[in-house]
């Protein structure tokens, strides 16, 4: 059975590829910030968003 710091040094190098249409990119960008506290970029040249996890430094620390 792993520990619980046995699972966070795991998930530090966990990718996970998501799809999630949308129309309007501000209205995007500013939902995903302000909800999970992602940062959201726009892939210059292409449709996409790079969307990163906050870092330790900006995460609540309980």
């Amino acid at each position: 059975m792993n520990d619980k710091n046995d699972m966070q040094a795991k998930d530090e190098d966990y990718f996970c590829h998501i799809v999630t249409p949308a129309k309007n990119y501000q209205k995007s960008k500013i939902f995903f910030e302000k909800v999970f506290g992602w940062k959201v970029q726009k892939v210059p040249g292409s449709s996409s968003l790079d969307v990163l996890p906050p870092s330790k430094k900006d995460q609540v620390q309980n």
